[in-house]
């Protein structure tokens, strides 16, 4: 009987064993299965991240070459910019001709018919200012304005007989635009070449004829201090024999004035500055005729002209900066000067400037200003009106400050 219950309670331990092995199976079972489901999801999700992905990829691929206005759109947008635009695409100027030339990158901002060779008009007076300066020392000397000189058209105040220093002509002739200065300039500078050229060519010719030849003396220039008990009158005053614009010495014969010689070179200085275009035939740009010009020259060499100036001789220009300016001639005359460019005051940064105006010419301007500190421009406007050559300048500054601001050119 003791058996019988003792089967009996193994049997029910052994039941209640099995059961609760079934429920651990079962519990464990659930667990395996949740954990694999949940890496098939993830599986499953990472899968179609990649795909999708790849797919765009593929699509980009697809897309066509961005445009130069895109890539600059995106770039603008990017870092937050406006697109650059040439302050010089809508310039509207009156003149035939202009030039805009960054001299320190040596970059042309503006151009139009640049190379059309047209009247300089007194833009001539800064070749006439450079061939004096080339050629007497450094500018010196005493020159004397004769009755031929005051013939010139307009009237400038200078008085017969008046004696200047050379330095102090140049910079009222450029200032006033004088045509009596350049014409007495020319005189005083050319007699010297005048004399030595006809001296030697007599010594080749007959040596021993000009053994005891007296030196010349000459007509317009004199490298003493002048006295200053002349009389000085606009007109009727008597030549000092000494200041005779017409010298002439028999026994050489001259067939060439004095001005002649100084023409010549400045044409000579044209040529070795490269300017193929360009041609003098007086010192001033006065017109000859109806139909012929004093000067000949293209707004790109007229540029040059400029540029060569203010980089080897800028206290030639640096006077043309002045609204008014007063000089004392060497005989104690006080002379007041107004600039002939009505707008020099407002034009920023002024290092030069040269009007020009004649019938023929119309209205020319050359000007070299900073756009900004150590930035030099040069701005020459030729066949413009009166008026229109000030306004055509003043545009094409505005729009080289704007330009050289933005730090690079376009």
């Amino acid at each position: 009987m003791k058996k019988v219950n003792d089967r009996q309670k193994y049997t029910v331990d052994l039941a209640n064993d099995l059961a609760k092995l079934n429920n651990h199976i079962t519990s464990s079972s659930i667990y395996n299965v949740l954990l694999l489901v949940g890496i098939a999801v993830l599986l499953v999700v990472s899968s179609l991240y990649i795909e999708h992905q790849l797919l765009q990829t593929e699509d980009l691929t697809k897309l066509p070459p961005a445009t130069p206005q895109a890539i600059a759109t995106t770039t603008a947008l990017e870092k937050e910019e406006v697109v650059l635009i040439d302050p010089f695409l809508n310039v509207e100027i009156e003149a035939n001709a202009a030039y805009v030339y960054d001299v320190r990158t040596g970059e042309v901002l503006f151009a139009k018919e640049e190379n059309t060779r047209l009247p300089l008009a007194s833009l001539t007076k800064v070749m006439t200012a450079l061939v004096a300066a080339e050629n007497q020392s450094g500018v010196s000397g005493i020159v004397t304005v004769t009755p031929d000189d005051i013939k010139q058209e307009g009237n400038s105040g200078l008085l017969i007989n008046e004696k200047w220093d050379l330095k102090d002509l140049l910079a009222y002739t450029l200032i006033t635009s004088s045509n009596d200065g350049a014409s007495a300039i020319a005189a005083a500078v050319g007699s010297q070449w005048k004399v030595d050229i006809e001296r030697k060519k007599e010594a080749k010719e007959f040596p021993e004829a000009n053994k005891d030849l007296p030196v010349a003396a000459s007509s317009t220039y004199a490298s003493s201090t002048p006295s200053i008990d002349t009389d000085i009158s606009e007109v009727g005053s008597s030549i000092m024999a000494d200041n005779a614009l017409d010298y002439h010495d028999t026994s050489l014969n001259y067939e060439r004035s004095a001005k002649d010689f100084f023409i010549e070179q400045m044409n000579n200085t044209a040529k070795s500055l490269g300017l193929s275009d360009t041609e003098f035939y007086n010192e001033s740009g006065l017109d000859i005729s109806y139909d012929k010009s004093g000067a000949y020259g293209t707004a790109k060499e007229v540029a040059i002209i400029m540029e060569y100036i203010i980089e080897n001789y800028p206290e030639i220009l640096s006077t043309t900066t002045y609204v008014n300016k007063e000089f004392t001639s060497a005989h104690d005359v006080l002379h007041n000067a107004t600039n002939t460019n009505l707008f020099v005051s407002t034009m920023p940064g002024l290092l030069a400037s040269k009007t020009g105006y004649t019938d023929l010419a119309g209205g020319n301007l050359g000007i070299v200003f900073d756009s900004s500190i150590g930035t030099p421009v040069i701005i020459v406007v030729l066949g413009s009106t009166i008026d229109g050559r000030f306004a055509d300048v003043q545009k094409l500054i505005d729009a080289s400050i704007e330009k050289v601001a933005q730090g690079s050119h376009i």
